[in-house]
């Protein structure tokens, strides 16, 4: 009777102990992931002074540079919808609306196809910007995470 306790005892050990690595091995998988996704986005601010800096990269890369390069002068303020130039931005801030349309007159600069939409939200409107290539699409939204998106087109 003993030895069959000592079994079922040694057998909920080793349950355990094989839990216990598989946790491990999971919690090392998403610290990696996390750390990786860090240091993808880690691109110092300081150093993109210049929206030509984010020349010759990919539609990702691109997209990323773009958001990396808003994010040194962002500053949210509500204004009326009217097309300016990123100086004005730069000094006196803008909303959805603006930084759209700089999405979009930027991407265009690098050689990208740009779009911009506007979206009903209830009583109000929020404005969203697309860049794309052969490759896919990236959705900018202000200083949000970008979303891109691979396609691929059958012949």
């Amino acid at each position: 009777m003993k030895t069959k306790t000592n079994q079922l005892g040694r057998s909920k050990e080793m349950l355990l102990i094989g839990l216990m690595i598989t946790m491990s091995v999971i919690l090392g998988f998403m610290v990696h992931d996390i750390y990786n996704d860090w240091k993808l986005n880690e691109v110092s601010q300081e150093e993109i002074i210049e929206y030509k800096q984010c020349n010759n990269l990919n539609l990702e890369q691109t997209a990323e540079c773009l958001k990396n390069y808003i994010s040194t002068f962002y500053n949210y303020t509500i204004r009326s919808d009217k097309e300016r130039t990123i100086e004005d931005i730069k000094e006196n801030g803008g909303d959805c609306y603006d930084y759209n349309k700089l999405y979009e007159r930027l991407g265009s600069g690098l050689g990208f196809d740009t779009y911009g939409y506007k979206i009903a939200l209830g009583d109000t409107f929020h404005r969203i910007a697309l860049i794309s290539d052969e490759t896919g699409y990236c959705l900018l939204d202000q200083l949000h995470k970008i979303n891109c998106f691979k396609v691929k087109i059958d012949e």
